[in-house]
């Protein structure tokens, strides 16, 4: 049965640090896990384990305000402005029906059901994965700057990113969803040698809500939860339905 973790709103770290826990410790159930995140700083910020922060960021900036948190996942990736998303991460046990040996059917299968949860809660028509290339590799700063391997795309822009970290108990998918348009407080925070990846940050990402303030966001988040834990449920409960493994 799958287990749903909503925590307190928590230091970027303190978020990395419940994921990197979730997986140390996804042999000791036969249940995924999956975890909502709740942030205590209004700038919180993730980026990629691959990703080197002081080659995009101004971290003089950052360190002189105390909005703005920073942190690093354990999986790959650009940044995520999670101050316009909807983040979450999904623990499976390798002893789960719908855990997959291979990498690309365990993405394949998360993004599956987010989608159906999309397509639920915005009554998306334009919304579907591409078939670029692996989602391995290549580091791009921002998350939503490329889409990969069954990223979710709506309108040809992405929407829905995600990174993977696998052990042979498991595997970890951080997801991010992408609720509002690239804010200025987070461009800015980018050096300012970046001017043309922050023009393609604008152009390449879809904000699924429109015309909504970021003060209104978090009322929209907790229905949007509420949605996609009912399509992960059915997924991983009855993991033999063919819709979804």
């Amino acid at each position: 049965m799958l287990k749903i973790l909503k925590t307190n709103p928590l230091s970027v770290d303190g978020n990395m640090q419940v994921d990197r826990d979730l997986l140390s410790q996804v042999g000791l159930s036969a249940h995924p896990t999956l975890h909502f995140y709740s942030w205590m700083a209004p700038e919180s910020i993730t980026y990629g384990y691959f990703f080197k922060p002081e080659e995009y960021l101004d971290l003089e900036k950052i360190a002189t305000n105390s909005n703005v948190q920073i942190g690093q996942r354990m999986t790959g990736g650009g940044a995520v402005d999670h101050a316009g998303d909807l983040a979450f991460s999904l623990t499976v046990p390798s002893r789960h029906p719908c855990f997959s040996s291979r990498p690309l059917e365990n993405y394949q299968f998360v993004n599956g059901v987010v989608q159906h949860a999309l397509v639920e809660f915005f009554s998306l028509r334009d919304i579907g994965s591409v078939s670029g290339q692996d989602p391995f590799g290549e580091v791009v700063p921002f998350c939503m700057g490329k889409a990969t391997r069954y990223d979710l795309v709506v309108e040809g822009k992405k929407a829905v990113g995600a990174a993977q970290r696998t052990t042979e108990l498991g595997y970890l998918h951080q997801g991010t969803i992408s609720l509002l348009p690239p804010r200025e407080s987070f461009l800015s925070l980018f050096l300012p040698s970046k001017e043309e990846m922050r023009r393609a940050i604008i152009a390449s990402s879809h904000a699924l809500f429109q015309g909504v303030c970021e003060e209104e966001i978090e009322n929209l988040r907790g229905p949007l939860r509420e949605v996609l834990a009912k399509h992960f449920r059915e997924a991983l409960d009855n993991p033999f339905r063919e819709r979804f493994c």
